[in-house]
């Protein structure tokens, strides 16, 4: 979307209205807890910003809210921040600097004055650092990214803009809000020495009871289930963690992801997962196991026992730590193309990074998916399955320590097969701690084979509803999108707000990465709009595409 249409929308914010932002703050976790997100700021939102009456009808937009860059050592790159006043009246002075981040346990980005060691900060520079703006002027920020010959892993730091009066001077900062917006961006180095090591911990049971706010938002019997994930390596990380609850008959309870969102986590961050549950189960003890994927070699698993009582009563029991072997599946996934009756081979390389030796049995099975995207490996599915078309050489075996093993897998397709196929290999090592169903998840390689001419992608908008609390608050455009052709597709989406009177407002992209969906599955997605609109009436045009094509398009109406 070009910025001249984010122009038209003109932002009215008064002191009143900041100082209430400010005190939503506070209740900030109950706020987060109804929304369900976690771990992520908002990637695709432009920042829009209003001053108080002292500055009254100023308000400032910063796009894009993220750059990612992927950059090797001694590389330079060049990216714009666009940074707009949105006024209709009044001019704008602005400062622009760069400075690094910190994130705080509930996943959000904060500028911060001090350097750390996965700053990115003093590698950029801009080439203005004070700009004067019109009513409705846009202007390029050029900003050059110079990457030392030393570095390695992630880096990160924002483009800020301090807010300016007309006069020229710099608007003052406060202790309860400061006119300082960032425009962050996120840096790997693709070559050089990288190390992911996230461990999930301090798994908790908190019941809800006994505090009225939170009665009175969720149900006396609501509780909710939290954990801190703790990123210890040299890169940020996107981190997925399931939480299964027992019964203490070992019967599966539940199995659900502990916090939803971006799942972002800088090093040196810990932040706070969370999952609500608005009902307690029946009387008896109950087993929760939480197990964090993040791509690394050694999977993090963290065990609590707790118990209801009769009364309806939780106590919180003890808490395990489970041993987990370090063990390196590469690659993750493999998409693959081939035609009725051809044999695809491919190579797995298995890495024991302990010091003793594993042994190792591999299962194939069939992959399903649910609403919220996870993959799982289970017999229970209706989507085509290509397990029996796969041979794995060997199919068990012991890995030495700190060495590899390199796995031959081939794969026979039938003379009338047609569409597409999937399954998942699970490597299961010998005399672990861990649940079967979290090695199912933790030792996996999935194979997505796509039968080639017979490729139909074709996808269908199940349900499309926009809900607002009211004026200024987050606008969430939540949609379910069913894959109705015989492939799996990648999608990405759009929301374009319209005055529907004028011209555009503002257009939000779709924040989830992982956005595939297998034949027959049906996903529920959400965009957020998280700085809400004016009271008026507005209509939202759904897009989403498949590459480069459009796949669908909505549109819905609704008023504030």
């Amino acid at each position: 979307m070009s910025p001249g249409k984010y122009v038209s929308y003109y932002l009215r914010v008064g002191f009143k209205y900041l100082k209430t932002r400010m005190r939503r703050l506070g209740s900030f976790f109950a706020n987060h807890f109804v929304r369900g997100s976690v771990a992520g700021i908002l990637i695709a939102a432009p920042v829009v910003l209003g001053l108080s009456p002292v500055r009254a009808q100023q308000s400032i937009i910063v796009s894009p809210q993220i750059t990612q860059l992927e950059m090797t050592p001694g590389s330079r790159k060049v990216f714009e921040v666009m940074v707009g006043n949105a006024s209709e009246v009044a001019p704008i002075v602005a400062q622009i600097g760069v400075s690094p981040i910190t994130q705080n346990e509930r996943g959000d980005y904060k500028v911060t004055g001090r350097e750390n060691e996965w700053s990115c900060a003093s590698w950029i520079t801009v080439d203005k650092t004070n700009v004067s703006l019109g009513p409705g002027e846009w202007v390029p920020v050029r900003c050059v990214i110079q990457a030392p010959f030393t570095a390695g892993g992630g880096r990160y730091a924002a483009v800020t803009v301090a807010f300016g009066d007309p006069g020229g001077g710099r608007a003052p900062l406060s202790t309860s809000f400061e006119y300082l917006l960032g425009s962050y961006v996120e840096v790997v180095m693709v070559k050089g020495l990288t190390r992911r090591n996230v461990d999930i911990s301090n798994l908790q049971v908190v019941p809800v009871r006994g505090n009225k706010a939170l009665e009175d938002e969720y149900g006396r019997d609501a509780f909710f289930i939290m954990a801190d994930v703790k990123n210890s390596g040299n890169m940020g990380v996107i981190a997925n963690a399931t939480l299964r609850i027992r019964q203490q008959k070992g019967l599966m309870q539940t199995e659900v992801p502990l916090g939803t969102g971006r799942g972002m986590v800088l090093p040196d961050a810990t932040v706070k997962y969370r999952s609500l549950f608005r009902t307690r189960p029946p009387a008896g003890v109950y087993s929760a196991e939480a197990s964090l994927d993040y791509g690394g070699y050694k999977p993090s698993v963290t065990k609590m026992y707790f118990s209801v009582t009769q009364e309806g009563e939780i106590v919180p029991g003890r808490v395990e730590t489970v041993e987990t072997v370090g063990l390196g599946i590469r690659p993750s996934r493999f998409d693959l193309r081939a035609g009725p009756g051809s044999r695809k081979t491919v190579g797995i390389t298995v890495h024991n990074v302990e010091d003793y030796p594993v042994g190792i049995a591999i299962s194939k099975l069939p992959l399903s998916q649910g609403p919220d995207g996870r993959l799982l490996g289970s017999p229970d599915t209706n989507i085509p399955s290509c397990q029996d078309w796969i041979e794995v050489d060997p199919d068990s075996f012991e890995v030495e320590p700190n060495t590899r093993k390199r796995l031959r897998v081939s794969i026979n397709v039938p003379r009338d097969a047609a569409g597409s196929a999937y399954s998942r290999l699970v490597f299961m090592p010998q005399n672990s701690e861990v649940s079967e169903q979290a090695l199912k998840e933790s030792y996996t390689t999935d194979i997505f084979l796509t039968l080639v001419p017979d490729k139909r992608e074709e996808i269908e908008v199940t349900s499309f509803d926009i809900e607002s609390e009211g004026r200024f608050k987050p606008v969430a455009c939540t949609f379910k999108v069913k894959n109705v052709g015989n492939t799996y597709v990648d999608i990405e989406a759009t929301a374009q707000i319209n005055d529907i009177e004028g011209p555009a407002v503002k257009e939000v992209e779709l924040e989830e990465r992982n956005t595939r969906i297998l034949p027959g599955v049906t996903r529920a997605f959400s965009i957020v709009d998280e700085q809400g609109l004016e009271s008026g009436s507005y209509d939202v045009e759904l897009t989403i595409r498949i590459g480069n094509e459009r796949a669908a398009y909505e549109t819905r109406a609704f008023s504030l």
